[in-house]
């Protein structure tokens, strides 16, 4: 345990828990848990391209949370999902983040799988194309896999988080239209508990993005709070390096319209925020590193910092496991698995974004930090 004081919090660090070590790819961490305590940890074994012949994700269960993780079962279809939704029946809801053209004729209209774990994990029930968008007031650009025909993805899908809002959900996703350069963040609403979503609002667009180079890509990997006095928060993506802090808006009025976007000390890709019981604001970021920023205030003004590699590389054993700024694809999730303590979940990829050969010795891992957050 390392523990570090901070202006106005003092952070407890506990040693890394190693989850799942793979070859080839195994990268991309999800993390939920399930409305029973257990913990549903997700991640993708394919390669980080629409042109995959197969897409598939694994998935693990802890029921000590995060000490240790049943084996990795990989039957998740397509993309892992991105948001889930605890269900009254103790069943997480996976809403997906990849999306496809149902109708070659029809730009208005999108589907993608639905899933519900049950019974912590035991049983998994797949629906293809059971989340449905309808109504998008806009055509989405189409991305064709050329090895798989009729299999074509939208340019727009969820990620980041759903909350219940004046009776109704509201998720992020993010994707561009199809005539735009860059990407945009939007709130999208269902009235029937994940499966059918319409268009409410837009966070941000490419009206954000800077003149001058470096451009990125514009707003996406979007993450959503409710702050304690009920306006929302939303944190995104905008590029992916040292010259792309996040981005942050908020709305006052349930999501319908956005302030606009101002800087965040924090870099650069898919953040993931929480709210704690005790009032501070977590959010996990990196690349570079894997950083874990902290804010006392109830707007999330100011802003602390963890250096979480650095903690990592401290207790790692050996080589096997330390982490380089470029072993790790940056994107992490963080759940508040009990009142103000967290799991932080992250990779390690040895060999950045190529594959890890089975005979290199070396071996992609994913790894649960535990936190505790005391004012």
């Amino acid at each position: 345990m390392t523990t570090i004081k901070l202006h106005g919090v003092t952070v407890h660090l506990g040693e890394p828990i190693q989850a799942m070590q793979s070859v080839g790819h195994g990268w991309f961490p999800a993390l939920a848990q399930f409305p029973t305590g257990e913990l549903l940890l997700t991640s993708s074994l394919a390669a980080d391209t629409n042109e995959n012949q197969v897409d598939v994700s694994g998935y693990q269960v802890s029921a000590d949370g995060g000490q240790t993780w049943t084996p990795r079962y990989d039957i998740v279809p397509e993309h892992q999902p991105m948001i889930f939704v605890p269900q009254a029946d103790g069943a997480l809801f996976a809403i997906p983040a990849y999306l496809y053209a149902i109708h070659p004729d029809d730009p208005h209209t999108f589907g993608g799988a639905a899933m519900r774990f049950e019974q912590a994990g035991r049983r998994v029930v797949f629906e293809p194309q059971g989340v449905r968008l309808v109504d998008w007031p806009w055509p989405v650009a189409i991305l064709p896999n050329p090895y798989r025909a009729h299999h074509h993805r939208v340019n727009f899908c969820f990620d980041g988080d759903a909350l219940q809002i004046d009776g109704r959900l509201l998720a992020t996703l993010y994707g561009s239209k199809a005539d735009d350069e860059f990407y945009s963040v939007v709130i999208a609403t269902s009235e029937d508990g994940g499966y059918t979503w319409r268009y409410l609002s837009t966070v941000a667009g490419p009206e954000i993005v800077p003149a001058a180079e470096p451009r990125g890509h514009g707003p996406g990997e979007p993450s959503l709070v409710q702050l304690a006095d009920g306006d929302l928060m939303c944190v995104m993506r905008m590029g992916g390096g040292a010259d792309f802090p996040l981005r942050r808006s908020y709305s006052s009025d349930g999501g319908r319209s956005w302030s606009t976007p101002d800087p965040l000390p924090a870099l650069s890709v898919e953040p993931s925020l929480k709210r704690l019981q005790n009032g501070v604001l977590a959010l996990a970021t990196g690349r570079p590193g894997i950083f874990l920023w902290l804010a006392t205030d109830e707007r999330g003004r100011e802003w602390q910092s963890l250096d979480i590699l650095a903690h990592h590389n401290r207790w790692a054993p050996n080589a096997d496991y330390q982490i380089s700024a470029a072993q790790t694809t940056a994107y992490t999730e963080i759940v508040e698995v009990a009142p103000n303590r967290l799991l932080l979940a992250y990779d390690r990829t040895p060999f950045g974004w190529q594959p890890t050969p089975a005979d290199s010795g070396e071996r992609n891992r994913i790894f649960l930090l535990p936190i505790e957050v005391e004012r």
